[in-house]
């Protein structure tokens, strides 16, 4: 039985792929009960089983998709400890598969999804006879999985569901084992059959979005197969062959006007037998295909435009096609490659299932250098005319890359209050020896764009006010600061205990209202990268306390050692990425807060050198701790994803300035000062001059 057969089939086409070149499947180094979740176009498996070379390798397909792209369905390998050990339907959303489990035996499989992906039919074994004699089709609900029974024998398959979930279709053997009808089942009414052309045998492979249309293959009195399309009114109706003795109908569109499937084109074993589009007006009509003598068609979107199925080439390799009206039939590998995705050592065998816009495609590929030349279930995005655009918009990704992308994200958040000290710095003194008196100066800087003012009034009790005013702008790896004026105040006190050291307390924080930002995320695209990018605004804070003492052996030489405890915070708005060819899976980002803690320990050193020129160096080692963060992007076809893991940082901050006295009151000034730290932070150094004035 074909459930039976599929482990076989899997290890020699694996074995095939391997005499042909590919990949060996000892190649897999995945270990036990660790899926092998790829980089490329792979959902991922639910398990592994130990296979060739004392390796364990896993393999899933892909058969249903729900409307709008997000919810896939098909089988997986589970957890075994022995070779063949069993099979499982999965439901794949947001990233994650999981198991549906079985009606008691080892073996089941998905084969279609309702259009909100909450209902899943299928075939289940009831116990483990290897022939599969005693399986059953199913209906999952709510975690729940349901036999559907049969037609008064011991087997039945469930195929295609409804659009709501509340009619479910396929076939199931009657009391003669050797008879199977195709049948209807409703809460309300059960199983029901269908009945044949005049044969023996029946099967329906689809319904329409209502149910009230059905599609499938029966044998006739005239003993021959063929497509049949059934309604309430009017029963099974044939929709005659290619000209063979064969064809068969596994797809039907939303309202039922369209059928899909595939027809031998004359008598024999369907060495030419093709991919079929039926309407009420055209009749039957051969879609061709790849090259070769054999295509079929499997699923087709809900207007009827977008067919999807499998197709030979010229040199007898299979590959999944996509076809409409104004291409034809092309590959989708094809299709996808001229539309800019790094498709190098990837292979779609066969798409079998489409969303109900026809953008989002399902089906069995291989390629994956971890997988051991097994077949792995795919979801991909190929859109013609998304957007308005001539570009098409195409895509193939995976789970593990989206979450990669949206720890990145979250990294891009962090990278951006990181780098904002470098700013802030300046404006309240952190250049410049502490303790002198009252002035007033501006500054400009390159490297990062920035300028502005800064001013510092000094009391005779020990008393200083810090603060100033800049507008700057700045480049990070994976962020943008467009447009910001951040705004810094402190109050210092400096306690004069008459010794040559000398404790002093600051307090103060610094604020960038309303700043202009742009954030990226980079996840793979087949085997090369996307990229989205979004513009928000936001707000940075921080406040802080410091604490030190200030050494100063001689007027012209003074040492700063403190502690610093503080807390940032960013807080931006939502935003949505454009969809276009370079970001075929866009994000919406949520509005949300960010928040760290932040602890420095910073030593800084001036002297003057004579009575025109001083420096000071300054250098601080800061730890972030205590991240959180409010981040989700809701992807495209991928739901809502979260970061999966909020880092703490550590950074070096630094600086140095040269000033020369013009007079008495003025001095010019040169200076940098930099941020560099781990992975994901980076390094930016700020270069400027400043011109200030003592009164």
């Amino acid at each position: 039985m074909r459930l039976a057969s599929r482990w076989l089939s899997v290890g020699v086409g694996a074995a095939l792929l391997a005499l042909a070149g590919g990949v060996s499947p000892a190649s897999a180094q995945c270990a036990p009960a660790t899926p092998c979740a790829g980089p490329l176009i792979n959902l991922g498996v639910l398990g592994l089983q130990p296979g060739y070379g004392g390796q364990y390798v896993g393999w899933s397909s892909a058969y249903g998709v729900s409307a709008d792209g997000s919810v896939v369905v098909g089988v997986s390998t589970i957890d075994s400890d022995h070779e063949g050990g069993g099979y499982h339907a999965f439901r794949w959303v947001g990233g994650t598969m999981t198991g549906l489990g079985t009606l008691g035996g080892s073996y089941s499989e998905a084969r279609a999804v309702s259009a909100d992906g909450s209902v899943v039919v299928g075939t289940s074994y009831r116990g483990d006879d290897e022939y599969g004699s005693d399986r059953h089709a199913f209906r999952w609900v709510g975690g729940t999985m349901t036999g559907l029974g049969t037609l008064g024998g011991s087997y039945s398959e469930a195929h295609a569901v409804s659009a709501d979930g509340s009619v479910v279709v396929g076939w199931a053997s009657i009391i003669d084992s050797q008879k199977a009808h195709a049948f209807r089942w409703t809460q309300g009414g059960g199983m029901v059959g269908l009945g044949t052309l005049g044969g023996n045998y029946s099967a329906a492979y689809g319904v329409n979005a209502d149910g009230s249309v059905v599609v499938g293959s029966t044998t006739t009195e005239t003993d021959i197969t063929e497509a049949f399309r059934w309604t309430q009114a009017t029963g099974m109706v044939g929709l005659g062959t290619l000209g063979g003795n064969y064809s068969a109908a596994y797809g039907v569109n939303a309202d039922g006007s369209v059928v899909v499937g595939s027809s031998y084109l004359g008598p024999g074993d369907g060495s030419d037998r093709h991919a079929f589009r039926w309407t009420q007006g055209g009749g039957m009509v051969s879609l061709g295909t790849l090259g070769g003598y054999y295509s079929e068609a499997y699923a087709v979107s809900a207007n009827g435009a977008v067919v999807v199925g499998q197709s030979v080439t010229s040199d007898y390799i299979q590959h999944a096609f996509r076809w409409t009206q104004a291409t034809g039939m092309a590959n989708l590998h094809t299709l996808l490659a001229a539309a800019g995705v790094d498709m190098t050592g990837i292979y779609l065998n066969r798409a079998t299932g489409v969303s109900t816009d026809g953008q989002f495609i399902v089906g069995t590929g291989h390629g994956f250098p971890e997988a051991g030349g097994y077949d792995r279930a795919y979801l991909v995005r190929y859109d013609d005319g998304a957007g308005g655009g001539e570009t098409p918009i195409a895509g193939v990704t995976s789970s593990g890359s989206v979450q990669d992308s949206v720890n990145n994200l979250s990294n891009a958040h962090a990278q951006t209050m990181i780098h904002q000290h470098g700013f802030a710095g300046p404006l309240l003194g952190g250049d410049k020896p502490m303790g002198l008196g009252s002035e007033a100066g501006m500054f400009a800087s390159a490297g990062s764009f920035s300028g502005g003012g800064h001013a510092r009034y000094a009391s005779a009790n020990g008393v200083t006010l810090l603060g100033g005013i800049a507008y700057a702008r700045e480049n990070y790896a994976t962020a943008e600061l467009k447009s910001s004026v951040i705004g810094a105040i402190a109050m210092q006190y400096v306690a004069d205990l008459g010794t040559w050291w000398r404790p002093f307390a600051e307090a103060g924080g610094w604020l960038t209202a309303n700043a202009d930002m742009t954030f990226e995320r980079s996840y793979a695209n087949g085997a090369g990268i996307a990229t989205g990018i979004g513009d928000t605004s936001g707000d940075l804070s921080y406040f802080y306390g410091r604490a030190g003492v200030v050494f100063a052996q001689s007027p012209s030489s003074q040492f700063v050692l403190s502690g610093e405890i503080g807390r940032e915070r960013l807080k931006t708005s939502a935003y949505a990425e454009p969809d276009g060819p370079q970001n075929p899976f866009p994000a919406v980002i949520s509005g949300g807060t960010d928040r760290m803690n932040v602890a420095k320990i910073r030593l800084q050193a001036s002297h003057s050198f004579d009575q025109r020129f001083d420096g000071t160096l300054s250098g601080a080692w800061a730890h972030g701790f205590d991240r959180r963060t409010d981040l989700t992007a809701t992807v495209l076809a991928f739901g809502t994803v979260r970061p999966d893991m909020v880092r703490n940082y550590d950074w070096f901050e630094y600086g140095a300035r040269l000033g020369y006295k013009l007079t008495e009151a003025m001095t010019l000034d040169v200076f940098a000062n930099g941020v560099s730290g781990e992975d994901g932070i980076g390094t930016k150094i700020h270069a400027g001059a400043g011109l200030r004035v003592r009164f």
